[in-house]
């Protein structure tokens, strides 16, 4: 991904965690800490959605030309450098961490979710491209999982098989 690109999507809030992974708090965890609501993962499944870090190890990352989607995509999903999944871990918890730090001083904030929210508890792979494009994803997994974080995978389903595991 160029750098002016990597540029727009840091304006609109996406914060990178490597070379092709980025986080972006989405509004319902925002919600949540201020006590308005969960998502539906909260109302399904029981995931506290102050704790939910909304991820993608393969940013806008997509081999499908969908005539809805406004993402500007790339085919070539990845160059010389992928991303270590413990390091993607660390990093996404981290830059989840920092999007959020404002809230410590907003007085509409619940204090038990603001400090829950510093130790995510899941992970949605399904913030923008496919994940199953990313190569160590059986690692990614399995490492939020020896971690105690649940995950949420989102994919189109074209690559069913992304690994041999």
């Amino acid at each position: 991904m160029d750098s002016a690109y990597k540029n727009l999507l840091t304006k609109q809030g996406y914060a990178f965690a490597g070379e092709h992974t980025a986080i972006k708090v989405c509004e319902w965890t925002r919600k949540a800490i201020r006590g308005q609501g969960q998502c539906y993962k909260g109302k399904f499944y029981g995931i506290n959605t102050h704790q939910c870090v909304q991820m993608s190890p393969a940013i806008n990352m997509c081999t499908m030309d969908c005539v809805y989607c406004w993402r500007e995509r790339n085919e070539t999903p990845f160059g010389d450098v992928i991303d270590d999944s413990e390091t993607i871990i660390d990093k996404c918890i981290s830059a989840h961490v920092d999007k959020l730090q404002g809230f410590k001083g907003y007085d509409k904030a619940d204090p038990t979710k603001i400090k829950e929210m510093e130790k995510p508890k899941h992970f949605a792979l399904s913030l923008t491209g496919e994940p199953t494009l990313y190569p160590r994803l059986p690692e990614l997994i399995k490492g939020l999982h020896k971690r105690g974080i649940s995950s949420f995978l989102v994919t189109n389903g074209q690559f069913p098989k992304c690994s041999n595991d």
